[in-house]
């Protein structure tokens, strides 16, 4: 299925988004500015019906009848777009509302600053919301690199509510999730809980990935402080892409574009500052290409990338991640686990 930000999408930003779509306030939002952005819609559960013209007349029978299990659908209450065909009955459904007391209780204790972003994916069917986590690294003549932890849920069966720890990096534009440096990927919870259970599990896993802001911040400092030469980042790019075709044609012509489109980001001028020639802006380039360059099927490159960063993973970035974390002199130092799964 395309990913994409379509009209009747919730799309709100404390920042201009790199693609310039939503709502934009300028700073953090507080909870006041959170609620003024609320979730358009209800999740409903309905059954599917089957249309037959017997006699001459229309006659709609409930799929249920025909024993089948699975014969209902969740739709928005506002439009009556469809997020989620062939369900149980039994099947949980999770208001994204259930977020809201979460953030609240989040914000005014003092465990967040504030909101980055809030919306939703695919007419409804994906939601996120994104809390700034503890003070952004500043690396001098370079870039802040801000520190989120974001809530994901989705209507369409794809993924549990989920919350997972990511990085921002301002210069670039740049947004990724934190587990391509090593860190736990994300902690989930079924859709069957009751909300005073997701309230719970939101506010520990948050603590739980604030704890790891230490890791995170030794991570980036190590990639930055690591040479990284031209040299080893075609070679590195070389890994990525595979052999290069030997049969001249369509395939060796796509290989050559993306060696050249992801070796342009590495000479873009956002990894100016000394940055370029280190690990960490071998892993910039890839995931600049990755976010804002590479051409993709089915729905815009936003939206692809959105969904990619929240609910699925970035291949290029998480393979490029793999190997200059593990590399070199400070990979021993790294905590047991890392990568293991």
């Amino acid at each position: 299925m395309s990913a994409e930000i379509y009209g009747d999408d919730l799309a709100v930003y404390a920042k201009t988004a790199w693609h310039g779509k939503g709502i934009t306030y300028g700073h953090l939002l507080s909870v006041e500015e959170y609620a003024e952005n609320p979730w358009q819609f209800q999740a409903n559960r309905q059954e599917l019906y089957v249309q037959d013209m017997i006699d001459g007349e229309t006659i709609y029978t409930p799929v249920s009848e025909w024993d089948v299990t699975n014969g209902f659908v969740i739709r928005r209450d506002d439009n009556g777009f469809p997020l989620n065909v062939g369900v149980t009955e039994g099947r949980g459904i999770t208001q994204y509302d259930e977020m809201d007391a979460a953030v609240e209780k989040l914000v005014e204790h003092g465990f967040s600053a504030g909101v980055a972003s809030k919306g939703t994916l695919n007419h409804g069917r994906k939601a996120y919301v994104t809390l700034e986590m503890g003070e952004p690294l500043d690396i001098e003549g370079y870039s802040k690199i801000h520190k989120y932890f974001t809530l994901t849920d989705a209507h369409d069966g794809t993924i549990a509510a989920s919350g997972r720890p990511t990085l921002g990096v301002v210069v670039c534009a740049n947004t990724f999730s934190a587990y391509v440096l090593g860190v736990k990927a994300s902690w989930s919870i079924k859709h069957t809980r009751h909300a005073s259970s997701y309230l719970e599990w939101a506010i520990e896993s948050f603590v739980e990935a604030a704890k790891l802001q230490q890791h995170l911040d030794k991570q980036v400092e190590r990639l930055i402080n690591e040479s990284y030469t031209v040299g080893n980042f075609s070679d590195l790019t070389r890994g990525l892409l595979g052999e290069r075709p030997e049969d001249e044609g369509r395939s060796q012509t796509s290989w050559d574009k993306t060696f050249d489109s992801i070796t342009a980001r590495y000479f873009h001028d956002d990894l100016d500052g000394g940055i370029r020639e280190t690990k960490w802006g071998a892993l910039m380039a890839v995931q600049g290409y990755e976010q804002h360059v590479q051409q993709v099927r089915g729905g815009s490159k936003e939206g692809r990338h959105l969904d990619r960063l929240l609910f699925g993973s970035m291949p290029l970035t998480d393979r490029a991640a793999r190997q200059l974390v593990l590399s070199g002199p400070a990979a021993e130092e790294l905590p047991a686990g890392i990568y293991s799964g």
